[in-house]
Parts: structure tokens; C-alpha cells; sequence
């Protein structure tokens, strides 16, 4: 039997199948003629028939739009504070948003400058402080293999920023 010929016998016995299986579904719609109508109920129970839901009109997409609009307005002025929508401005609202906080201003020139110099101070105390704890660490392990002696990255990199 050849490839082609089993696969029509297997057609031939799907199409049996489907029939018999259409015709048992007549029988089971004739003795309960509410189960036809439903779209497949859970555990018997009689549903409610389903209703198609048409969809809005461009106008009333536009009408919902207008009171959400106003019904969020209203919310957010409520939150703040104030009593309704009216009390906002059209820049208010488009600056921010009521719950967002004012943006921070950066650091004035003097401040900066004032900054800098606390954390230059700071790290030179760091590592002053750095170098006073490994003076005697750096005395035993101060030389490598090759007999030179190491240098940390700190010296290193001022020593490149002076030249």
C-alpha cells in the first residue's frame, strides 16, 4: 500500500468521523434545544443569552473623551486642594501634573565651588589617612618580585597631572 493511498483511506475515515460526530450533535440540540443557543455553558447551568455589543459612534467617542477629561480634572483638583477644575490654568495643568513636585534648581556657583573644596579636603585627608596606615605594611611587602618598589595609583596619577 502506497503513501498516497493510505492517506485517502485516512481522509475517507475523517469525513465518516466529522459526519457521525454533526449528526450526534443534531440529536444532543433537538432533546435540549437551549443548549443550541448558548456558546458553550459551564456545569448546565442556563446562561443568559450573550449580547453583541455595537460599537460607539465617532460623536459619542468624543462625548465619553470630554467627561473623562473633566471627571480627571476635577479629581486632580480635588487632590490638591482646590475645589474643582476651574481654579487651574492652562499652564498650571501643562507645567505639571498636581501630584508631580516643582523640579530642584542645581547648585549656585558658590555652592559648587564650596562643595568642591569640602571634597577635595576630604579625600586628601583620605589619603593622608591611607598612607599613614600602610607605611608599615609598605615597608615589609614595598618591594616585588624584581626588587623595584611599587607605587600606588594615587602618587601615580598625580604625578601625570603635574606634568
Amino acid at each position: 500500500m502506497t503513501s498516497s493511498q493510505l492517506q485517502e483511506f485516512a481522509r475517507f475515515g475523517a469525513q465518516a468521523r466529522l459526519q457521525a460526530i454533526e449528526e450526534e450533535r443534531r440529536a444532543i440540540v433537538e432533546a435540549f434545544p437551549d443548549l443550541g443557543r448558548s456558546s458553550g455553558s459551564t456545569n448546565g447551568a442556563q446562561s443568559p443569552a450573550t449580547r453583541e455589543r455595537k460599537g460607539m459612534s465617532p460623536s459619542q467617542r468624543k462625548a465619553v473623551g470630554e467627561r473623562m477629561k473633566a471627571y480627571w480634572a476635577k479629581r486632580r483638583g480635588k487632590k490638591a486642594g482646590t475645589e474643582g477644575a476651574d481654579t487651574q490654568t492652562v499652564a498650571d495643568r501643562t507645567a505639571r501634573s498636581a501630584n508631580q513636585p516643582a523640579k530642584r534648581k542645581g547648585m549656585s556657583p558658590a555652592a559648587r565651588k564650596a562643595h568642591g573644596e569640602r571634597m577635595r579636603a576630604f579625600w586628601a585627608a583620605r589619603r593622608a589617612e591611607k598612607i599613614a596606615q600602610g607605611d608599615g605594611a609598605q615597608a615589609e611587602a614595598g618591594a616585588d618580585s624584581s626588587g623595584k618598589r611599587k607605587r600606588s595609583r594615587t602618587v601615580g596619577r598625580k604625578e601625570s597631572r603635574k606634568k
